[in-house]
């Protein structure tokens, strides 16, 4: 799965060379490189080649929007599987985190593979398919 960027410590406004770019994002300066080869426009007319802000912004979002994989509900994502996927059938634990959270653990469908997810425990009762929801999930709704 692709690395998410932070892309609050880049100010739109401003110029940076690729080593400050690459220093802000918390990358190497050969990804940034690599990223030009990609579709980051990058102002080469001389050296020290530049990169606005605004460019670098627009690029690491749309970079996380294609990464995104849409997931139906009850739906998770297999890492074995690289895909959304549902549970086995009777599959699907419940361990609370804290009094409103907790996290789902089960098999994929397909694979058998670990599934996990953190959630709600109020909406956990919609991952549990013919499973008994946990006790703090029929209290909260």
């Amino acid at each position: 799965m692709a690395r998410r960027f932070q892309t609050r410590g880049i100010s739109k406004d401003r110029v940076y060379t690729i080593k400050m770019a690459a220093r802000t994002v918390g990358v190497s300066e050969q990804t940034f490189r690599q990223w030009h080869k990609d579709g980051l426009h990058l102002i080469s007319d001389k050296r020290p080649y530049l990169v606005r802000g605004a460019d670098l912004i627009d690029f690491l979002k749309k970079r996380e929007k294609a990464n995104k994989v849409p997931m139906c509900k009850g739906q998770f994502f297999c890492m074995a599987c690289k895909a959304p996927r549902d549970a086995r059938k009777g599959s699907i634990t419940y361990s609370a985190t804290t009094a409103l959270t907790g996290r789902l653990s089960g098999l994929c469908a397909v694979c058998g593979g670990k599934l996990g997810q953190f959630c709600r425990a109020a909406s956990s009762s919609d991952f549990m398919i013919g499973d008994a929801a946990p006790p703090s999930a029929g209290a909260q709704a």
